[in-house]
């Protein structure tokens, strides 16, 4: 949470504050922060509340799991950091904002750093626990690159350079000073 609060106040200035979301940037932000909140509790009530018979299968699934490939991979990277990054970018390249998106990827990076700094596990394990998160992250947020441009892109050659017009970057060019 404390990394999280740290990238928005870093987001927010460099996304021109909250203004520069629009309606689709704060769609994406409240879904993101619901996948945030939502996926931990779920994880919690069914470890407290949810059927033995259930839980023991889950417990087992991901200790089969790790068993036989080595690690399993986090469901909060997989759901959420990792298509974040992935959807962020795509914005970033296409309507020129994205960095609000982009700031839900601290939730990969940040177990990665833990796993790898966890003095119990080791670098393989840690290694191959972020390698299965990024495949699988990278399947799921296919899905939201693919939409996006289905349901908001506009038609034809005339509107996609007129989006490449209207694009705004509220932030210096990559070569200038900050």
């Amino acid at each position: 949470m404390l990394a999280l609060g740290l990238v928005f106040a870093v987001v927010y200035r460099l996304g021109a504050g909250i203004h520069g979301l629009g309606r689709r940037g704060m769609v994406a932000v409240l879904v993101g922060a619901a996948v945030l909140v939502l996926t931990p509790a779920y994880g919690e009530l069914l470890r407290r509340y949810g059927a033995g018979s259930v839980v023991s299968s889950v417990l087992d699934f991901a200790a089969w799991t790790a068993d036989h490939i080595g690690a399993f991979p986090r469901p909060l990277v997989v759901f959420l950091g990792i298509p974040a990054l992935l959807w962020g970018c795509f914005q970033r390249a296409r309507r020129r904002r994205g960095w609000w998106v982009c700031a839900f990827g601290v939730t990969a990076t940040v177990p990665l750093a833990r796993g790898l700094l966890d003095p119990d596990g080791s670098f393989l394990e840690a290694g191959l626990r972020g390698i299965y998160s990024l495949v699988l992250g990278l399947l799921i947020g296919y899905l939201p690159v693919r939409l996006d441009p289905a349901f908001t892109a506009p038609r034809g050659r005339r509107g996609r350079s007129a989006e490449e017009a209207d694009a705004h970057r509220p932030e210096p060019s990559r070569f200038a000073e900050l």
